[in-house]
């Protein structure tokens, strides 16, 4: 029998902007956040998801890129621990898939989990990938910590959802600051739901 992880708050999300009405001018008056594709559903879709993504308190947004990437077809957004260890980050990615390359099963999303861990050179136990109940939806999680070296182990919570072709990717990463780390992660899953074309979560059968 599979384990299940159980998250209350979410640790893995999309977010759904509040909608506003726009000016004359076609911009969205200030204080206000576009949807943008976020109510479209997710079998209408066809990019990635465009998350309107508001940082924790204590993380500021930066530019950085994540590699590899389970999709080239993606949209990321990193945030930082202000003033923190570099490596203290949260992560969140939307994909879009290729066409025919969408997991139809459990077992398909592992081994897809797998092959990408496989594409960064780590090694992972398949004892420490298995389902959870993320925010209401199912999901997959996946824990890892690397080696170590001079400047400590860095440990990840990966975190992925799946709809079709399109997968959410949170990655809560840090080798300190843990408590800040993992509370940014909860803030940030509790303020912020799945785009509202985001499928609800299949029961059990």
């Amino acid at each position: 029998m599979r384990r299940i992880a159980l998250f209350s708050s979410a640790l893995v999300l999309a977010v759904a902007g509040c909608s506003g009405a726009s000016d004359d001018s076609g911009e969205t008056p200030s204080g206000e956040q576009s949807q943008g594709n976020s109510s479209i559903p997710h079998d209408e879709l066809t990019e990635p998801y465009d998350l309107q993504i508001t940082p924790p308190e204590g993380f500021v947004e930066v530019d950085a890129a994540r590699e590899p990437l389970l999709s080239e077809d993606q949209k990321t957004w990193t945030f930082a621990l202000d003033g923190g260890d570099p490596d203290s980050q949260l992560n969140v990615t939307a994909y879009y898939l290729p066409e025919g390359t969408s997991p139809a099963d459990y077992e398909a999303q592992v081994a897809m989990i797998l092959d990408y861990e496989a594409s960064m050179g780590n090694t992972i136990d398949t004892t420490n990938i298995y389902p959870a109940l993320v925010h209401r939806q199912t999901g997959i999680h996946r824990y890892f910590k690397d080696a170590g070296g001079d400047n400590g182990a860095l440990f990840m919570r990966n975190f992925f959802v799946f709809a079709d072709q399109h997968v959410i990717q949170l990655t809560c990463q840090w080798r300190r600051n843990y408590a800040e780390v993992v509370k940014g992660c909860e803030t940030l899953s509790q303020e912020f739901p799945f785009p509202a074309g985001w499928p609800a979560a299949v029961p059990a059968a």
